[in-house]
């Protein structure tokens, strides 16, 4: 007897079709370089993208060779968003706008904490075991008392609340909001910069403790060491926000004195 087996497309093929891939003949394009002013001879191989089927010589032909793998997601993501009526995280622009400001782990770790692909308890418990053969503990591995989900790791933590505290601190706030913390309500380009680094920064130390290279969390090494990532990415950090702190809060005492004058 023989067997039936069917074989799916791969991803990449997927994504191709959903973009609007399609091919057409092979070409040799000559073109003057703005530069050197001489003619250039550059061979496309006929793969790109274009929507509009009959007009493919137009501006919505991309030939595949002048592509890069973010022009794709980007792409994508409106394609996919179009269909859904779905708006993007509001994280993205924050990321987009300090993205010079971060490394390129920092902006990793963002983007793996946007999508929600960072590794917590609660997906570990599933099918991650210990030296005996049993799955280990959902427990978080900071606080050890409560399950360690989305929620749990992003704000609901007591050992997140005390770090945002501190934080608040250094950029003149009183508190903290959620969204603020995730980077979903920008605050401004210091303050942000500041709470993505402070972000990565009680990760990796997390992380630590969960593999048992540090025995419990210093809230005070972490502020340093989030002081000390900023200074080398903005070095005028902290006059910044005093001066953004202090002009809010003579705009404040304007409008305070306004509405009594109205009174």
């Amino acid at each position: 007897m023989c067997k039936y087996v069917s074989k799916q497309p791969s991803k990449s093929v997927k994504i191709w079709f959903e973009i609007g891939g399609r091919k057409r003949d092979e070409r040799i394009i000559t073109y003057k370089n703005r530069k050197t002013g001489e003619q250039v001879q550059e061979w496309e191989s006929g793969f790109g993208i274009g929507r509009d089927t009959e007009d493919l010589e137009g501006e919505l032909w991309k030939p595949l060779e002048k592509m890069d793998s973010t022009q794709v997601y980007e792409i994508l993501n409106n394609i996919r968003n179009e269909l859904k009526n779905y708006e993007p995280n509001l994280a993205f622009k924050t990321i987009h706008k300090i993205r010079y400001n971060l490394t390129p782990a920092e902006r990793e770790y963002w983007w793996k904490l946007i999508h929600k692909l960072t590794s917590i308890k609660q997906t570990e418990s599933k099918y991650i075991k210990d030296n005996k053969g049993e799955l280990i503990s959902n427990k978080c591995p900071l606080c050890k008392t409560q399950k360690e989900t989305r929620n749990h790791y992003n704000h609901e933590c007591p050992k997140v609340l005390e770090f945002r505290k501190q934080i608040a601190r250094i950029i003149y706030k009183e508190t903290i909001t959620n969204e603020e913390w995730m980077l979903q309500k920008s605050i401004d380009t210091a303050s942000d910069t500041v709470i993505a680094k402070a972000r990565w920064v009680y990760h990796c130390e997390r992380c630590k403790i969960d593999h048992k290279s540090r025995r419990r969390i210093n809230n005070n090494i972490l502020l340093d060491t989030t002081i000390h990532r900023t200074d080398l990415a903005l070095p005028k950090w902290k006059e910044f926000i005093k001066k953004t702190h202090e002009n809010t809060k003579i705009k404040t005492k304007q409008i305070q004195q306004t509405k009594q004058i109205r009174t």
